[in-house]
């Protein structure tokens, strides 16, 4: 059959989705003459899949993203108990629609009620607690802003963690909300500790939590603040 006789015909079909959502935050202030206009932001996404369209059971993302969320509330806790040590101010940022295109974090980006200029870091907490094999934490950005991570790294020792391999080359681009915020210029860095096989999946549950994990992870990243706000 000759080529030019071949014809193919496609149909396509699109499916508009529309999300209302919102971003949810708070500050607890610094106070160091000299440092308090400079702002970390600490964030997590709080939103998730919704409900399978095919069995209509919710996905309950009890790790993507219930474990930073809960991690951000608390670390947030503990820190507004020390205040009064705290140099530098920190904004704590509960993102909507990360799942649909990391648009939480790209809008507050669009619309800051500081200067960018004055947001020195950002840390994503993002799905930390799910069981694996290993006790181990991924640094995600390390590779690119090697010093955030080694702020890090002092920690793990104590806590009995191991550090993760390098998968910036896998995992960086778009993975979560720091990417709004490294393409901005603003160095970030996202704390990963899960198997990624089983997010995104009805197996997301409690189940899947491993709290003594969950546990010592909320730790690092709370002494990474701390020291971060404290720090010369």
């Amino acid at each position: 059959m000759d080529q030019k006789d071949i014809s193919i015909d496609l149909g396509l079909r699109f499916k508009e989705i529309k999300i209302d959502d919102l971003n949810i935050g708070g500050i607890i202030s610094g106070n160091h003459p000299e440092k308090r206009d400079e702002f970390l932001v600490l964030g997590a996404h709080y939103d998730h899949l919704g409900v399978d369209e095919r069995s209509g059971f919710h996905y309950s993302g009890a790790d993507d993203n219930a474990s930073g969320v809960t991690a951000l509330f608390e670390i947030g806790r503990l820190l507004k108990e020390r205040r009064e040590e705290l140099k530098r101010n920190l904004i704590l940022l509960f993102f909507g629609g990360e799942e649909w295109g990391l648009f939480g974090s790209r809008y507050f980006l669009e619309h800051p009620f500081i200067s960018l200029s004055q947001i020195k870091a950002m840390f994503s907490l993002d799905s930390i607690g799910g069981s694996t094999n290993e006790k181990e934490v991924f640094f995600i950005g390390g590779s690119i802003y090697p010093s955030l991570a080694q702020k890090s790294r002092r920690f793990l020792q104590p806590l009995a963690i191991k550090e993760g391999r390098n998968i910036d080359q896998y995992a960086f681009a778009f993975g979560s909300d720091y990417y709004s915020f490294h393409q901005k210029g603003i160095p970030s860095l996202g704390y990963f500790s899960s198997d990624y096989k089983k997010l995104h999946t009805l197996r997301d549950n409690l189940e899947f939590i491993d709290f003594e994990k969950f546990r010592d992870v909320t730790k690092l990243i709370y002494l990474t603040i701390y020291e971060f706000l404290t720090g010369p």
